[in-house]
């Protein structure tokens, strides 16, 4: 159904040294769990309600990818490890992609709400 459905959210890259700090660790967590939300609401194949997807590519955009974006070198504490580039970049993609196969099934289920409207008199 969806591109995403085959995509698993990757894990913290190793540091260099030692553990990741306990908020980068809490930050993964969180967008971690906002993304697997989504990616049941894809997998569903129950009906959806436009309500609920909207819901989902909301969290999206305004928990996790705010906190993707507070793990950003520029952002993070000099003192902390930054994480890869390529691994920030991987994670902004895969959000991406969560919001557009959302906003895709909030399309269909729109104009099958829409089509299922009756007008009196019609």
């Amino acid at each position: 159904m969806s591109s995403i459905a085959q995509l698993v959210f990757p894990p913290l890259p190793q540091p260099s040294l030692g553990r990741w700090p306990a908020n980068i660790q809490a930050a993964h967590r969180t967008i971690k769990k906002v993304h697997n939300q989504a990616l049941y609401v894809l997998q569903s194949d129950s009906f959806l309600d436009p309500t609920w997807v909207s819901f989902h590519i909301e969290a999206l955009a305004s928990t996790a990818l705010p906190i993707l974006e507070a793990l950003l070198p520029s952002s993070a504490s000099h003192e902390d490890e930054p994480l890869p580039q390529e691994w920030l970049v991987g994670v902004a993609r895969l959000i991406g992609q969560a919001v557009q196969d959302l906003q895709d099934v909030a399309q269909v289920v729109n104009m099958c709400e829409w089509q299922e409207v009756s007008i009196p008199g019609s």
